[in-house]
C-alpha cells in the first residue's frame, strides 16, 4: 500500500471512530469535553484535532451524512460500544407518562381510538352496507380491531409497524417519518440488524417516538399476496414474542411499491383475522393506520366482510 493510501485509510478510520463518538454523545460540548480529557481517559485512536474538527463538521448535514455512509459501509472496531443499547433501555424503562413529558406533541392512546364495533355503530349510516359476503365473527374478536386516520408516529401504543426498505436505514413516506421521529439511535440499532428480506420482520426500540417498539417489515413490489401475507404474519409473531399487546400497521406495499389498495387490504385483514383466531390471548388491539381517504373507504367496506357484526 502506498503512503498516500495509508494516510487516506488512517483518515477514514479516524472519521469513522469519531463519528461513532458523535453518534453516542448528545452535543459538541460533550465531544469537546472528551477531547480535552487526559490522554489515559481517551480511546487510543482519538486525537484532539480530528475529534474537534469532526464535531464541528457535524453541524453541516452533508458532511455528517457522508461520514455516516462511510461508517455504515466499513468494518469498524467491534469493541466500540454503540450507545443505542443504553438509550433503548432508557426509553423502554420509561412509563407512558414519563415519555410524554419529552414529547413536543400530545400522542394518541389506544383508549382514544374506537374499536371496530364502536366505529361501525357511529358511522354505519354514512358507510352503508357492503356488497361483500359477510363473515360474522364474535364481538370479542371484532373489539380487537380498529381503523384510525392519522399519523402512525403519533400513536402511544406498544409497537408501530414500519413499511421499511431492505436496508432498514430509512427512506421516504412512513419509513422516513418513523426514522425522523425516533431520532438517530434508531438508525444505529438498524445498522446492526443486517437488513431485512421481503416478508420478514425485525424489532427495534422506538426511542423518541411515543410507542415502545418499531417492528420493521419489507413489503413486496407489485401484487404478491403470499409475500405480503408474510409481512403481517411475521410482524404479529414478532409482536407476540416480545409481549406487544397493541400494534398499528400502515398500508404495506401500496403507494410507490405498486400493490393495489383493495387487494392489499384483503391480505391485511384476512391475515390479521387468521392470526387473532389462532392466538386469541396474544394481542389486545390491532390498529390499521390509514392516511388516504381511499384507504379509509376500502377498510370501512372490507371490515364488514372479515369482521362482520350481527
Amino acid at each position: 500500500m502506498s503512503s498516500s493510501n495509508k494516510i487516506k485509510t488512517h483518515r477514514h478510520k479516524s472519521i469513522i471512530y469519531c463519528l461513532l463518538l458523535v453518534l453516542q454523545l448528545r452535543n459538541v460540548a460533550e465531544i469537546t469535553a472528551l477531547a480535552a480529557a487526559p490522554t489515559n481517559q481517551k480511546p487510543a485512536y482519538q486525537t484532539y484535532e480530528v475529534l474537534t474538527s469532526t464535531a464541528h463538521s457535524c453541524h453541516k448535514r452533508d458532511i455528517f451524512n457522508t461520514a455516516l455512509r462511510i461508517c455504515l459501509s466499513t468494518q469498524v472496531d467491534k469493541s466500540t460500544k454503540m450507545t443505542f443499547e443504553t438509550e433503548k433501555q432508557k426509553y423502554l424503562s420509561m412509563s407512558s407518562a414519563e415519555k410524554r413529558k419529552l414529547l413536543k406533541f400530545t400522542p394518541t392512546t389506544v383508549s382514544e381510538i374506537l374499536t371496530w364495533p364502536e366505529f361501525w355503530n357511529k358511522n354505519k349510516s354514512r358507510i352503508g352496507v357492503t356488497s361483500e359476503e359477510v363473515e360474522i365473527v364474535d364481538k370479542s374478536l371484532a373489539n380487537k380491531i380498529s381503523i384510525w386516520e392519522g399519523d402512525i408516529t403519533k400513536l402511544d401504543i406498544d409497537a408501530i409497524v414500519n413499511a421499511a426498505n431492505s436496508s432498514l436505514m430509512g427512506g421516504g413516506g412512513v419509513d422516513g417519518a418513523i426514522h425522523r421521529g425516533a431520532g438517530g439511535y434508531l438508525k444505529q440499532e438498524c445498522a446492526t440488524l443486517g437488513g431485512c428480506d421481503v416478508g420478514e420482520a425485525k424489532i427495534t426500540g422506538a426511542y423518541m417516538l411515543p410507542a415502545k417498539y418499531v417492528i420493521h417489515t419489507v413489503g413486496p413490489q407489485g401484487e404478491k399476496p403470499e409475500k405480503l401475507q408474510r409481512c403481517y404474519e411475521n410482524s404479529l409473531n414478532v409482536a407476540k414474542q416480545n409481549g406487544v399487546r397493541t400494534i398499528a400497521f400502515p398500508c404495506i406495499s401500496t403507494g410507490i411499491y405498486g400493490y393495489p389498495q383493495k387487494p392489499a387490504a384483503r391480505v391485511a385483514l384476512s391475515t390479521v383475522k387468521k392470526f387473532l383466531l389462532a392466538n386469541p390471548d396474544s394481542i389486545d388491539r390491532v390498529i390499521f393506520c390509514l392516511f388516504l381517504k381511499s384507504d379509509q373507504e376500502i377498510y370501512e367496506d372490507l371490515l364488514q366482510k372479515y369482521f362482520g357484526l350481527e
